[in-house]
């Protein structure tokens, strides 16, 4: 290849006439395949990026998609394949949801170029356009040195670049210090990349007087503009900018272009005319006309004869190949929205009945706001006079407003909304003056002609109010204070400003951090500031303190504790801003203990992500939905919320919005107007989505609406309300492009018969008939690596996994590939050279034997060598630890040992302290004295007594006879329950390597305790362990709180295996399982660390999805009638009254039994029904065991 020469061009644009027709199967579609798509999807190197693997636990996935260690997702890696060296393709926009890693997946893109034009020879720079806060997140992205782990002196670094960029600054791993790697890593980054903003590029462009110039700079460059949108925003400059693009991509040939966008239109559908051509031109593709695709009023042009869609098929054959779409903000890592609809329905305009029938200008309106869930405030006192005033003076100058082309419902753009920018204010706050009395102010027939409006309003108003404004603290202007407060105190603002006094309370009467949003300092952002002081809430900047501390002192306004930060492009009164972001984003300020309220202007909704937000306010619209959703996508983010309990990851939106009667006030007029241009950019959006070239491959994990998740959680609002939330994407929402249904189908050109078509091709289809002519050893070994380091950083926890289990460990989403994987294993397992270390940095390498994936140290050569030998063998090891654990026995547990060698502990005296305490149970059965005593082994023994003293009064077949015959059996059941989980342990393998039990009853029950936990193994490791058993391990990190462990006969043992090896021993403990059919509805189960039963209720109709401890309840009646009785009649063929006379006996009596009481009783009768087995009866008791292994069916 010739140096020049950016890639081969094989199926792009001039070269396409030239390839044969039996080559077309053999190499990359051309963009002007109607089959694109569907071509791109059963190419083998694709396939495997297809999807990430969601689970029907929202919370578990959450949590670990969350928490893992950062890896690139499938559809970048895709991304990375799509426009690699290997592929003819050169353009690409990348419209991509929030928090799919835009910015990620460009660097991977990136980096992949910039190595292929240093093998080249080739010495262009990377070209990143966009604004200096996305600059500065492009260049932390590619190398951020908080991401930098030090594993034993040498560096790795969790990022979009791995360790890549960190292998050529540092490839002999000599440089120890991260300072010194930053200044390597920003010379790297300086001499590949050049970063420049939107007008900058324009400049550029420009000073190149000709196309010679022109192709010198920019051919054989990748270009990557980030929010492209931003471009066609601006419209004093869009047209320069716009015009200069156009000819870099006309004059020069050989650019790789990468535009990146969540809204590729951000005000109006015509937009993407622009955008198509552009892209078109980069690989000399044609152009086409506006009027081509769309009617005047936007909608796709029919053929009023054949029904053909022709202006969406002219659109679509443009656009082919060149989008990739990815949905953003799944249910699975992102906060739901909640909107007034769900936590506060008064105020929502959606449940109310009338809308106003005039416009501002008097107009009729037609079509008024159909989807927004805008939460609405009713205008009254000194602010809607005020407002009214002003909007008769701008209806008087209708003659000076081209009402239809400047502020028209489906065109308002910045020009139309500047002119509503006075009443926009006023619709925020108003001001008094200072020419006005203060009877004034309440003066209903107080006439306003004295003043221009925009003296009452914004930084004019606010200076009226406010004697020393750019100065701080603020002194009021003491004519305009009211009954010696000011206009900002809580009894006053209401008078001034409806949304900033609903603001406020709101704030006050909800949990966790809130943001408010407003584009106006003056008449937003600084009145807010100044309500929150007049209430206590501080300023975190003590420099920034807005409200004269000697004003609150003599009104005795006290601070709460409460603070808020301001975030804006004004200095005076936002100052260490990066410092007080840090602080608000810490996990300490999770809940808001910090910081607890953000106010931010538009220079806070690009580039700032903040987390845990629970509540986000938006004081006034915009012309468009696309800079709101900017607002809201700042506390709306991707795992932005893991560190709140899964109930709680929600968050509150309020955008504001007023009532006044008949006539439609401003602020909701632009909402109208921004809704309206929404659903017209929405039937645009949904034809890219339709039509990306991921489309098929993504179709499975973009299916997430209400009715594809099925799943309804209980969630806790910021207002403190617990509501039922449908999970899953909303129709008429921004996610689903404002239309009525989420859900769609990847679609095609049918030449067949000239119309847009269908695919209805299946996941597993593609893959059954996948194309692997592309397939090369890049795309197999291109995250090879990073799979190794997973391995290696698993084997830092575990000695030993399932393979099955290791694949689940290092590849929970699904991210890598069969192929990857096994590429991996191939190269790491039983290879000395890929060394491994364990948790105490002893060096080895991975075995396999059968199914099982063993750390082997470097340093043993048996491969059947015991456990004990291969933890840290050649390290001093820690063999006991303290722990104080209070329990019933009073046991003394100094000496408790780890990591598998409970050896240490005394099973003699484990036994004996086991008979010790049965003999107690078989003395002192006097009368029962009633003494309530909060030891459980106490009242257990109290019960057990009083049941005892019982059977002396009763007959030969009554339930106390039942528990004399059992009760030594009874005793131990229940001290081996609680007995504690180590010495639990230490029993049981003592049992196997040295059984020299004396038979007596303790020891038979003990035995048979043990047996019934016990199995037999014939699964993978049979040759290596024959036997095992199961304890109930609350310390567990597995998801089932059960630990396994195997031993064979020559005293080895394999300590706590991972619990996905149950799937190859579970014909071996049958006698665990339990069939759904046979359990009652109502089950039992004694936790151990809880001391208590837990009840279950297994009815449909009725069922409680956590159950309930017995001693959550104080009603003895109700114990008896829910857990006693119902298990008497399952049971015992005994009189019901019998127990009850039991419980409540006649008279006064000593003998009555307490709620704790009764809840041993339950415990002693589950325990009863357990070892008698009926066969023929319902099981209503489980094991710890039982309970923690079959989850799934009890749950």
């Amino acid at each position: 290849m010739a140096q020049n020469d950016f890639k081969p061009n094989i199926g792009v644009g001039e070269n396409a006439e030239h390839i044969h027709e039996d080559d077309i199967d053999n190499i990359y579609p051309h963009q002007n395949d109607n089959h694109f798509s569907e071509k791109i999807a059963r190419k083998k190197e694709f396939q495997h990026y297809s999807q990430e693997l969601y689970t029907d636990d929202i919370k578990t996935f959450s949590d670990e998609f969350c928490n893992q260690t950062f890896e690139l997702r499938p559809h970048q890696t895709f991304l990375r394949n799509f426009l690699s060296k290997l592929t003819p393709y050169n353009s690409l926009l990348l419209y991509h949801g929030l928090g799919t890693g835009k910015t990620c997946s460009a660097i991977t893109i990136a980096e992949d170029a910039r190595r292929y034009f240093r093998q080249m020879g080739m010495n262009k720079k990377i070209m990143v356009v966009a604004s200096p806060n996305v600059q500065d997140n492009f260049k932390k992205q590619l190398f951020d040195v908080t991401k930098l782990d030090d594993k034993n002196g040498e560096f790795e670094m969790y990022s979009c670049v791995g360790n890549q960029l960190l292998e050529e600054i540092n490839p002999t791993g000599a440089i120890k210090d991260k300072d010194v790697l930053q200044k390597h890593a920003i010379r790297l980054i300086d001499k590949y990349y050049e970063f420049v903003g939107y007008s900058q590029l324009s400049i550029q462009i420009k000073k190149a007087k000709d196309a010679k110039k022109l192709k010198q700079i920019f051919e054989n460059r990748m270009i990557i503009i980030d929010e492209f949108h931003n471009i066609r925003q601006k419209e004093n400059q869009s047209k320069v900018t716009t015009d200069s693009l156009s000819r870099l991509v006309k004059d020069v040939k050989h650019i790789r272009l990468l535009l990146l966008s969540a809204t590729p239109m951000f005000n109006s559908y015509q937009e993407i005319i622009w955008l198509v051509n552009f892209i078109n031109s980069n690989d000399k593709g044609a152009f086409i006309a506006e009027s081509d695709v769309f009617t005047p009023n936007g909608e796709f042009i029919v053929d009023k004869t054949t029904g053909e869609e022709v202006g969406k098929m002219k659109l679509v054959s443009s656009l082919n190949g060149y989008v990739s779409f990815v949905k953003g903000e799944n249910p699975y890592s992102f906060p739901y929205r909640i909107y007034p609809t769900l936590f506060d329905k008064e105020h929502s305009y959606l449940h109310q009945s009338v809308y106003p029938r005039y416009q501002f200008n008097n107009e009729i309106i037609v079509e008024q706001i159909r989807h927004l869930d805008i939460y609405t405030l009713q205008l009254q006192h000194y602010q809607k006079r005020v407002y009214d005033h002003f909007i008769n003076h701008l209806v008087q100058r209708k003659n000076d407003v081209d009402m239809n082309s400047d502020m028209g419902v489906s065109n308002l753009a910045l020009k139309g909304y500047r002119i509503l920018q006075i009443p926009l204010n006023a619709l925020n706050i108003v001001y008094p003056s200072t020419q006005m009395k203060q009877s004034d102010i309440f003066n209903e027939t107080f006439d306003f002609t004295y003043t221009t409006p925009d003296n009452l309003v914004g930084k004019k108003g606010f200076k009226q109010v406010i004697s020393n404004v750019g100065e701080l603290p603020f002194k009021y202007t003491p004519s305009l204070l009211i009954d010696n407060n000011s206009i900002f105190h809580p009894l006053n603002i209401k008078h001034f400003s409806h949304k900033i006094h609903e603001i406020c309370n709101n704030v006050d009467d909800s949990s966790g951090i809130h943001i408010v949003y407003s584009q106006f300092i003056y008449g937003g952002v600084l009145p807010i500031a100044c309500a929150l002081e007049e209430r206590g809430y501080t300023n975190f900047n003590r420099d920034k303190i807005l409200v004269d501390e000697s004003y609150k002192r003599a009104r005795n306004i006290h601070p709460t504790g409460q603070k808020y930060i301001i975030i804006s492009g004004n200095s005076t009164y936002s100052e260490n801003v990066s410092k007080e972001i840090n602080e608000a984003t810490k996990e300490a300020n999770k809940h808001g203990d910090i910081i607890k309220v953000v106010l931010i202007t538009q220079t806070g909704t690009e580039g700032i992500d903040f987390k845990n937000i629970r509540g986000i306010h938006i004081l006034e619209p915009w012309y468009n939905m696309n800079r709101l959703e900017q607002v809201i996508g700042r506390g709306v983010r991707s795992c932005s919320h893991k560190s709140l309990p899964f109930d709680e990851r929600n968050v509150s939106l309020y955008m504001y919005g007023t009532q006044n009667g008949e006539v439609e006030c401003v602020d909701m007029y632009v909402y109208r107007s921004a809704e309206y241009k929404a659903i017209q950019i929405g039937k645009v959006s949904r034809v890219l989505k339709e039509h990306s070239v991921d489309c098929l491959l993504q179709q499975d994990s973009n299916a997430m609406s209400i009715s594809d998740m099925n799943k309804n959680v209980s969630i806790k609002l910021s207002n403190h309300k617990t509501i039922q939330y449908d999970i899953g994407d909303r129709p008429f929402s921004s996610t689903c492009d404002y239309l009525d249904t989420c859900s769609y189908k990847c679609k095609f050109i049918n030449t067949s018969n000239d119309k847009i078509s269908e695919y209805n091709i299946h996941t597993d289809e593609l893959k059954e008939n996948a194309n692997a002519s592309t397939l090369s050893r890049y795309h197999i070994y291109i995250n090879v690596t990073t799979i190794k380091r997973l391995i290696r950083n698993a084997f830092e926890q575990n000695y030993i996994y399932t393979k099955e289990n290791l694949i689940k460990t290092i590849n929970p989403i699904g991210q890598f590939s069969k192929m990857e994987l096994n590429a991996a294993f191939t190269e790491m397992f039983d290879n000395k050279l890929e060394i491994v270390r364990d948790k105490y940095q002893q060096s080895g390498y991975i075995i396999l034997v059968d199914e099982l994936c063993i750390f082997q140290p470097l340093n043993i050569s048996n491969r059947k060598t015991i456990m004990q030998h291969r933890v840290g063998n050649n390290i001093k090891q820690v063999k006991h630890i303290p722990i104080n654990i209070e329990t019933p026995f009073k046991i003394d547990e100094s000496n408790i040992a780890i990591d598998g060698d409970n050896s240490t502990l005394n099973y003699t005296s484990i036994l004996d302290e086991l008979t010790s305490l049965s003999e107690e149970f078989k003395k002192d059965i006097g009368d029962f004295n009633g003494n309530i005593n909060d030891n459980d082994y106490t009242i257990f023994k109290e019960v057990m007594d009083k049941l005892l003293i019982a059977h002396r009064k009763s007959n030969d077949t009554s339930i106390f006879k039942l528990v004399n015959d059992n009760r030594h059996e009874l005793v131990l059941n229940y001290l081996l329950d609680t007995l504690p989980y180590n010495k639990k342990l230490s029993l049981f393998k003592s049992y196997y390597e040295d059984n020299q039990m004396n038979i007596t009853d303790e020891n038979k029950y003990i035995s048979k305790y043990i047996q019934n936990r016990s199995f037999k193994s014939n699964g993978p490791t049979s040759s290596l362990y024959s036997t095992g058993f199961i304890l109930y391990n609350p310390a567990t990190q597995h998801s089932r709180k059960v630990s396994i462990y195997l031993y064979n006969e020559s005293n080895e043992w394999l300590d706590d295996i991972d619990n996905t090896y149950l799937r190859s021993i579970q014909d071996d403990m049958k006698h665990l399982y339990i069939h759904k059919t046979s359990l009652h509805t109502l089950v039992g189960v004694f936790v151990p660390d809880k001391m208590e039963i837990l009840f279950r209720d297994l009815d449909k109709k009725t069922r409680n999805a956590k159950g309930n401890f017995c001693n959550k309840s104080s009603n003895r009646q109700q114990l008896f009638d829910v857990y006693i009785e119902p298990l008497i009649r399952q049971y015992y063929e005994i009189n019901v009254n019998e127990i009850k006379k039991f419980v409540f006996p006649e008279g006064p009596s000593k003998n009555i039994l307490s709620s704790k009481h009764l809840c041993k009783l339950s415990t002693i009768m589950l325990q009863l029904s357990n070892i008698l087995s009926y066969s023929e009866k319902k099981m209503m008791y489980v094991t710890p065991e039982q309970y923690f292994f079959n989850n799934e069916v009890i749950n």
